[in-house]
């Protein structure tokens, strides 16, 4: 199904009839300041998704950091997997613990090749 960008919403339309299949609004995503328990850091800070009004999840939109809980756990099948997801800008459940360290590692792997090399790891540029 191709997705087509027009004005802040992502429109998913049939390449068979033509017809839309679904209406996605980018605008409702947000970036936001989270913290969670980790394993080995403690509480650390970092960047949450508010994909809905008081639902939090590990995404950052800005730098396309994702993290999910993959439920089947066999590797490279991610059909199953699913938002590790809180209530607040705190996820501190200790099934997102495992989650917060590795969102938060992959922010600050990021980050520093961002600040040491001029890398914007998104785009390569």
């Amino acid at each position: 199904m191709p997705l087509i960008w027009a004005r802040g919403i992502y429109v998913y339309v049939n390449a068979n009839t033509g017809g839309i299949e679904a209406v996605e609004s980018r605008m409702r995503y947000a970036d936001v300041p989270a913290k969670g328990d980790s394993h080995y850091n403690g509480v650390v800070d970092f960047i949450g998704d508010e994909f809905a009004t008081g639902a939090f999840r590990l995404q950052q939109v800005t730098d396309g950091v994702i993290t999910l809980d993959n439920q089947t756990g066999a590797v490279g099948d991610f059909s199953n997997a699913i938002d590790i997801v809180s209530s607040s800008t705190l996820f501190d459940s200790p099934i997102a613990t495992s989650g917060v360290s590795a969102h938060w590692g992959a922010e600050n792997i990021l980050f520093m090749l961002q600040d040491w090399f001029g890398r914007n790891c998104t785009s390569l540029a």
